[in-house]
């Protein structure tokens, strides 16, 4: 990698520019055996693969033309842009950081940019070296070492204020691991280490974790933040606070949707509340959480803080005869509602021909339901499937409301 590295020159990046829109394949077939252009033509390829292929996740990023990538593998694994950013908004502008597992180097880019400084910790030497070179060029206030930082940590007379850490998630099998004691590396092992040099530790976990679980393993947790893009969970982050001791948890949801960011907040002793439920009517809002808020089961703290009914316990949509702008999810306006039964099964193509199908605490899936109505996908119409809170099944036909 270092002599990659130091044959990198402006011929490198302008054929990088120059290429930009090719086909990498194409490119890999026309230039692997030409040996004088004066660097590494699969370096430079691996460059423009990368950047088109992630152009949309890191644009910010990308925008700088000599950033560099050392892998796909990488590239691949890089937090988004957006969710990165919102990572750098738990810190201080005082802080002294210490992040253990560095990857690419974009969370501790845009954390850099909140925070007094940043040291960055890349266990493989040929990472931690283009991640020394990108730094170098984008963040004074970051030093990259290449070393394990299970054992830096063991070893440093060095003191944090803060500690990030985002454990690999999948097995040497490939197989993904949801347990935080079976990531790399442990953190559950690491507590006692981490709180030696730091007084807080923030944990980028799996969203697959079971929440309740982890809080057991983890112990001193005052915040959990559940974060989707787009509505897809893509993270839980776990912060611990190794002074303050005794602290209820609180809950963040936060959706980073296509134009806005969707978030409600609860205290975890307060997750007991029941959810109310109701029959719907036409002319209604319906309200479907998003994927954060079904993570918590929070069902009944949504219900109470939104006022708003459920359809039934276990169907986990709600109405409301007012439109809730603010509400954490996808919102509708109710067009009919028509009892699930041979008549309406029959006839429903002819009025419907087309409909977005969702199914919720319904006897069929998604596909089975579009499949008994003979409907295609897509449209305006907006179609679930649904068990009503007097144990009826029905079919509620929307279209998308706007405040």
């Amino acid at each position: 990698m270092q002599k990659i590295i130091s044959d990198i020159n402006k011929q490198f990046f302008d054929f990088i520019a120059e290429h930009l829109g090719d086909d990498p394949d194409s490119l890999r077939l026309k230039y692997s055996r030409r040996t004088d252009l004066g660097f590494d033509i699969n370096f430079a390829i691996l460059q423009i693969q990368c950047r088109q292929k992630h152009k949309l996740k890191i644009p910010e990023i990308l925008a700088n033309s000599e950033f560099l990538f050392p892998n796909e593998l990488s590239a691949e694994q890089c937090t988004a842009e957006q969710i990165a950013k919102f990572h750098s908004t738990l810190f201080n502008s005082d802080d002294n950081v210490l992040d253990m597992t560095a990857g690419l180097c974009i969370d501790a880019f845009y954390i850099s940019q909140k925070v007094k400084s940043l040291t960055a910790i890349e266990l493989n030497p040929e990472i931690a070296s283009i991640d020394a070179l990108n730094m170098s060029k984008m963040a004074q206030n970051v030093s990259v070492i290449s070393c394990n930082s299970i054992d830096y940590i063991s070893i440093t007379a060095n003191k944090y204020d803060s500690v990030f850490i985002d454990p690999a998630r999948r097995a040497e099998n490939g197989f993904r691991i949801y347990a935080i004691s079976d990531c790399q590396p442990n953190v559950i092992a690491l507590l006692d280490s981490i709180s030696r040099i730091s007084s807080r530790l923030i944990i980028k976990a799996s969203p697959m974790l079971d929440i309740t679980q982890s809080l057991r393993e983890l112990h001193n947790v005052t915040n959990v933040y559940i974060v989707a893009l787009r509505n897809e969970c893509k993270e839980l982050l776990f912060c611990i606070d190794f002074i303050e001791k005794i602290k209820p948890v609180t809950i963040h949801t936060i959706n980073f949707s296509t134009d806005s960011v969707e978030r409600f907040n609860y205290l975890l002793e307060d997750l007991s509340t029941e959810v109310s439920s109701a029959i719907p009517e036409p002319e209604q809002y319906l309200y479907e959480p998003n994927v954060c808020v079904m993570k918590t089961n929070a069902f009944g703290l949504l219900s109470s803080h939104f006022n708003i009914d459920a359809l039934h316990a276990n169907t986990h949509l709600f109405i409301s005869s007012r439109f809730i702008a603010d509400f954490p999810g996808r919102k509708f306006r109710i067009n009919e509602i028509l009892p699930y039964h041979s008549s309406e099964i029959k006839s429903f193509s002819r009025h419907y021909p087309a409909a977005n199908i969702a199914v919720r605490n319904f006897p069929l899936t998604a596909s089975q339901l579009k499949k008994k109505l003979k409907v295609s996908d897509g449209g305006d119409v907006y179609l679930f499937g649904v068990t009503l809170c007097d144990g009826s099944q029905a079919l509620i036909i929307c279209s998308k409301a706007v405040g």
